[in-house]
């Protein structure tokens, strides 16, 4: 059987047909005359009364909008100099309703023996429809970035509200502890005082979510003692570990750099975050947190240093499904999670961010029944082991007090 080539059956009437249905005009440019020669359609284009099949590339480019009559000129120059392997441009045409949106495609028919090109034939297409989709799309994501900028700033100024009258709560009731009490008010206030803290620990999540939807937080400089800051953000988990009957592991690597460049009370943020939910997640077993150095220094600077963290229990786990979520905000495992455990599911949304801010990436590995590791990394800058100046407390002068 013989296999006829489908450009043996391409004839005149076909293509115009496709042309048609693409509803383009097609044009052709004499460049030595300086004369285009259109398709009727253009006249559908322009609204004109009266149909001139003939016109000059001087008359049709004074129809286009003065503000891209500059663009048109120089993607010509473009393609004619060789620098574009095709004449493609978008712009505004005068027509008689008003202005609408012209995609000018060509490519060169005809060169001489220089290879200089002499004449020019390609299409023209209204894409003013699109256009203006494009633009309502532009004004629905300004509004909708506005909305949550306006939305996260709200919230932050509200935690702000908020968090003062709570902490006089806190610090009166602790006064009030330290007063002749009965056992009966002794456990009213410790309940007002466990609700009050709990509540300001949602206030401070919600702030730092939404400073950082808001593109308000800040990460400071600072140089720090990797493994004693380490060891003091694991030290709460370690004692009520022991109570629970859990045993804890830490594992520093040796040749990490004794001090580091960066913003220790983040890092303490997202571990401590990640510690609190091994130990409400883990009822037997052991929590164990390793430390090391990335071997991959991929996208580092000279002078950084890529260090690994995980947290890894033998608690509930979680399933595929179940994984695909926690790192959204307001997201957790399941319903019963939060009837049996508490919380809004904010700590590993910014944890995520956090690490995200810190240069590194986060990600969970996890087995129902058989228990979490939390895997992220964070970038620091390395610092000399010699305390800077700005650490060294100033000497006092002596000076008489009147």
């Amino acid at each position: 059987m013989t296999v006829q080539n489908p450009t043996q059956t391409t004839n005149p009437d076909s293509l115009r047909m496709a042309i048609e249905a693409a509803e383009l005009a097609l044009w052709e440019w004499d460049l030595q005359s300086g004369e285009v020669y259109l398709a009727p359609r253009w006249a559908t284009f322009t609204g004109a009364p009266e149909f001139a099949s003939c016109q000059t590339a001087e008359a049709l480019l004074a129809q286009v909008h003065p503000d891209d009559v500059d663009h048109v000129r120089q993607q010509i120059a473009a393609y004619l100099q060789g620098h574009v392997n095709r004449y493609a441009v978008e712009h505004r045409l005068h027509t008689a309703t008003g202005w609408i949106w012209i995609e000018s495609t060509g490519l060169a028919s005809q060169r001489d023996n220089n290879g200089k090109v002499t004449r020019m034939m390609g299409t023209n297409a209204n894409i003013t429809a699109r256009k203006q989709a494009q633009q309502e799309l532009a004004v629905a994501r300004a509004q909708a970035e506005q909305a949550s900028q306006a939305k996260s700033e709200f919230l932050a100024n509200m935690s702000h509200e908020v968090r003062t009258p709570l902490n006089a709560i806190m610090g009166l009731t602790r006064l009030l502890q330290k007063t002749r009490l009965e056992s009966q008010q002794v456990s009213y206030l410790e309940l007002i005082d466990n609700s009050a803290t709990a509540l300001l620990a949602l206030l401070n999540d919600v702030l730092d979510l939404s400073k950082i939807e808001a593109g308000k937080l800040v990460f400071e400089q600072l140089r720090f003692d990797l493994q004693g800051w380490i060891e003091q953000s694991v030290s709460p988990v370690v004692a009520e570990a022991s109570a629970k009957g859990l045993q804890f592991n830490l594992d520093i690597a040796h040749d990490l750099p004794h001090y580091l460049m960066g913003d220790p009370g983040r890092l303490r943020q997202v571990l401590g975050n990640l510690l609190s939910n091994a130990m409400k997640f883990t009822e037997k077993g052991e929590i164990s947190v390793k430390v090391w150095a990335n071997p991959s220094s991929r996208g580092l600077l000279p002078g950084q240093i890529s260090v690994l963290f995980q947290v890894r229990d033998t608690g509930m786990g979680m399933t595929p499904q179940q994984q695909k979520t926690i790192f959204e905000a307001f997201s957790q495992a399941d319903a019963s999670t939060t009837r049996r455990f508490g919380g809004t599911g904010l700590g590993l949304a910014i944890c995520q961010r956090l690490v995200t801010m810190m240069g590194g990436k986060i990600k969970v590995a996890s087995e129902p029944g058989r228990g979490s590791a939390f895997r992220f990394s964070a970038v620091f800058g390395l610092a000399s082991n010699q305390p800077s100046q700005l650490t060294m407390p100033a000497a006092l002068e002596a000076r008489s007090l009147a």
